[in-house]
């Protein structure tokens, strides 16, 4: 009988060591992860109750010989206090439990927050693949689907005006440039607009819309040439021809060679004449103005040279023609 009494109270608190272990253990491991030392102050409390009441028990035991009852009564207060504890620590692990539950939904909304401010912070800077990464890590670690791709059609919206807006911009600086006849300058434009949007449908014929916009302004000034040289329009049509100069291909150019031949010797004889006329009326600023247009445009000319002789002596009276300062 007391054996086996003896061996039910060695089980008791082989059991109860046990689990004041196991308390102790997780007391430890939650205070190593900064989230409490309740339970570790449990466990120690528990370790420490079922070591006393176990070496009691053993000490009583050793005296059981003809004191059954006794032991029986002393052992009555160790064992309702052991009821208590375990009641205590069972109370005391349920709270911890709820516990760490509720930390786990805090801590889950703490990072879908921070998930959220690192996609607009990625969506301020422009940085659309890595919002769009957030996004994917939204949806798989939280499974918020619908909101994950309304962030997606945001990002993607956003992205598009912007690529538009830049596309648009490179376009009106080609025009720009194409308007002033910078036909170098608009080919670079199209070269960085393929670099940077390379798939974009807009970008792709740029090329090809700048060699036409240079196309057509050729034939525009060919068509406007004919037009002034029929009309005997010479200054119009020598200054369109000097534009279309960079235009013209070799074999252009000598299809136009002839008429031009007879628009500058008629702006020649124009020009003579000009010059004739304000020498022959002493108007020697407007001679010489004459003069130094012939020089530069007929520089090789009989006429060039004549004129160039006589310039030392139309400015000597271009000086002393003009008023003296008091």
């Amino acid at each position: 009988m007391n054996s086996r009494r003896s061996i039910s109270f060695h089980s008791v608190f082989v059991v109860a060591f046990i689990l004041a272990v196991a308390l102790f253990g997780v007391g430890v491991y939650l205070a190593a992860k900064s989230r409490g030392f309740e339970m570790l102050a449990a466990g120690s409390l528990a370790v420490i109750a079922t070591l006393i009441g176990w070496q009691l028990c053993v000490v009583l035991a050793q005296h059981a010989t003809g004191q059954a009852k006794r032991i029986d009564d002393q052992l009555l207060p160790v064992r309702q206090m052991l009821d208590r504890l375990y009641h205590a620590l069972h109370e005391v692990g349920e709270k911890q439990l709820l516990s760490d539950r509720a930390k786990a939904l805090a801590y889950r909304q703490n990072d879908r927050e921070a998930l959220r401010k690192a996609i607009r912070e990625d969506i301020d800077k422009q940085d659309w693949d890595a919002a769009l990464r957030l996004t994917d890590d939204m949806e798989k670690e939280f499974g918020y689907a619908q909101e994950a791709a309304q962030i997606r059609e945001d990002v993607m919206a956003r992205r598009n005006d912007l690529l538009r807006r830049h596309i648009d911009d490179g376009i009106n600086t080609i025009i720009r440039r194409a308007e002033n006849e910078d036909w170098a300058g608009a080919h670079e434009e199209a070269d960085r607009l393929a670099r940077l949007y390379p798939d974009e449908p807009a970008v792709k014929p740029l090329h090809r819309d700048i060699d036409q916009r240079r196309v057509l302004l050729k034939e525009r000034m060919l068509t406007q040439w004919h037009t002034a040289v029929d009309n005997e329009e010479t200054d119009k049509a020598i200054d369109l021809l000097k534009r279309l100069d960079d235009y013209l291909t070799p074999a252009e150019g000598e299809q136009l060679q002839e008429k031009a031949r007879v628009l500058f010797k008629k702006k020649l004889a124009n020009l003579k004449e000009q010059f004739g006329a304000a020498v022959h009326e002493h108007r020697w600023s407007q001679a010489i103005s004459i003069g130094e247009e012939i020089m530069a445009e007929f520089p090789n000319t009989q006429m060039a040279h004549e004129v160039r002789d006589r310039m030392p002596q139309l400015r000597d009276r271009a000086g002393a023609s003009s008023p003296v300062a008091v």
